[in-house]
This record gives structure tokens, sequence and C-alpha cells, in this order.
């Protein structure tokens, strides 16, 4: 992270909303979820505290294959760092199916880092 101390780095994460609409305490529910998942995440990176100050969580109900294209489009993103846990199939065991849309969406440099 040394070489990159002035970037700005954003966490992406996006979760299912209820279906059709649905709920609204349902989609609450669900966007709490989704911010405690990031807590869990960042709290085992064990992140040093320059690099927590720059952190920028972005968390948004949908596609991620839809938000993720949309947010690198409009903040002119270099680079997305894709996490990914595929385990369905020899080409989606190596890399996931999201992250095998989101190679072929995206607009910028993309690097996939399996879990």
């Amino acid at each position: 992270m040394r070489w990159f101390s002035d970037t700005q780095l954003t966490l992406f994460h996006t979760y299912e909303g209820a279906s059709l609409g649905g709920d609204a305490l349902v989609n609450e529910k669900r966007k709490i979820t989704a911010s405690s998942q990031c807590d869990s995440f960042l709290a085992e990176m064990a992140l040093e505290p320059s690099v927590i100050n720059r952190l920028h969580r972005v968390i948004e109900k949908g596609y991620p294959e839809v938000l993720l294209c949309d947010y690198v489009r409009h903040e002119e993103v270099d680079l997305v760092v894709l996490g990914t846990q595929g385990r369905k199939g020899l080409l989606k065991a190596m890399i996931g199916s999201t992250a095998k849309n989101l190679l072929h969406l995206l607009e910028c440099d993309t690097m996939v880092v399996r879990d």
C-alpha cells in the first residue's frame, strides 16, 4: 500500500434486496447484514490506520454487474480488485460467475483475487 499512499480506496459491496421491491424492513436488515460483512472483512485485513483513513465504503442493493459497472464509469475508476469464492464448474470454480461476468463488463483494469 505504500506505493499508492495517496490513492483513494473504495470497498464496494452489493446485497440482494427483497424481491419485487419488497418489504422495506427486509431490505434494511439485508443492508445492515451487508454492512456487518464489510466490517468483518476490514477487521480481518488488519489494515494500517493510514489505509483505513483513505477507505470509502459503498454498500448498494442490487446486482454487482450493473452497480459496479455504473460506479466504475461515473467515478472514473482505474483498477478494480475482485474477490471471488466461486465453487461450481471448472471456470466458475476458478473465478466465480459474478467475477467472470464483471471481467467482461468492466471498462477498467481488473484483477481477480481468489479467497
